[in-house]
């Protein structure tokens, strides 16, 4: 009879598509991989698995055990998070990935705040500009500025980060509107709301500066490169930069992820509390209406149409 430890050595070679990428996940040499596959294998008396020169391809009964080992990968974290939790109290680690514009100039700020209220919480802060899977343990709490979709997961508004259009006096001194140049994301990113509304606005003037990293804008615009669409809890509180239009400034909503096994312990509670009023109380990201936790599946109350 295999076990689960044989199912999670599958699922790794699933996932990257390789033995070498599934050794590398799970942290164990390439050989044991292998092994462990090849057991689950004779166990079914069936192969899962075509291996190839450089990849490795499922085969029909591998597609098959595929989704039911998905349910089990997904069962075994829920009562690992269960346990995990009720053993904690109001005590222990949470990991708490958020874009790199909120970690470096908010979350980081306040650690000191959280230590002193919960001092026996250790918080791990993961600054993701992709999104990561709460499902998978990569997270237990996750800051996002659009609205998630993802099953099995809650999420509550906690705030809307407002953006406005700023330079450097030196830039702006004796230029006008129709020599304005722009500080802007690189195509990767051209969806992001931010960068279309700033694209909206150039109109076709240049784009002099390309980088995906909001502070990386500040920077340049702080030096006079050119005009950057910044989130105004921190470009308002630069002594060189000036807004420069008067136009109603765009939103982004912020967006609190967890599980719904873990958002019920002391600790992740007293996270999450901490969080809200964190960004509730900054001055350009607080909204009038925060409402509690909801499953992601389902409007919120009062929480605004999605990002």
């Amino acid at each position: 009879m295999f076990g689960w430890d044989e199912l999670r050595f599958f699922l790794a070679v699933a996932e990257t598509g390789s033995l070498s990428g599934a050794a590398r996940m799970l942290r164990v040499d390439h050989a044991t991989v292998g092994r462990r596959l090849t057991a689950l294998e004779q166990n079914l008396e069936t192969t899962l698995v075509d291996r190839q020169a450089h990849r490795c391809v499922l085969t029909d009964a591998g597609h098959l055990v595929l989704g039911r080992a998905l349910e089990m990968q997904n069962l075994a974290f829920s009562i690992q998070r269960v346990l995990d939790h009720a053993q904690q109290g109001v005590a222990g680690t949470v990991l708490v990935s958020a874009p790199p514009v909120l970690v470096r100039n908010l979350l980081v700020a306040s650690v000191v705040k959280l230590r002193a209220r919960f001092p026996n919480i250790r918080l791990v802060l993961s600054g993701d500009a992709a999104s990561v899977s709460l499902s998978k343990r990569q997270a237990d709490i996750a800051l996002r500025l659009s609205r998630p979709t993802e099953r099995e997961v809650v999420v509550r508004k906690l705030g809307e980060m407002e953006f406005g259009l700023y330079a450097s006096s030196s830039y702006l001194a004796g230029r006008n509107g129709a020599d304005f140049e722009f500080i802007a994301s690189t195509e990767k990113c051209a969806n992001v709301p931010h960068e279309q509304w700033l694209r909206k606005y150039a109109a076709g003037r240049a784009i002099v500066f390309e980088n995906d990293d909001l502070s990386t804008h500040l920077e340049a615009a702080r030096s006079g490169v050119g005009i950057a669409a910044l989130p105004r809890f921190i470009a308002d509180h630069v002594p060189e930069l000036l807004r420069v239009s008067s136009e109603q400034d765009m939103v982004r909503e912020i967006w609190l992820l967890t599980h719904r096994d873990a958002r019920r312990s002391p600790v992740m509670r007293a996270v999450i509390q901490f969080l809200a009023e964190l960004v509730q109380t900054h001055s350009h990201l607080g909204c009038s209406t925060a409402p509690a936790l909801c499953p992601a599946s389902e409007p919120c109350p009062d929480a605004g149409t999605d990002g």
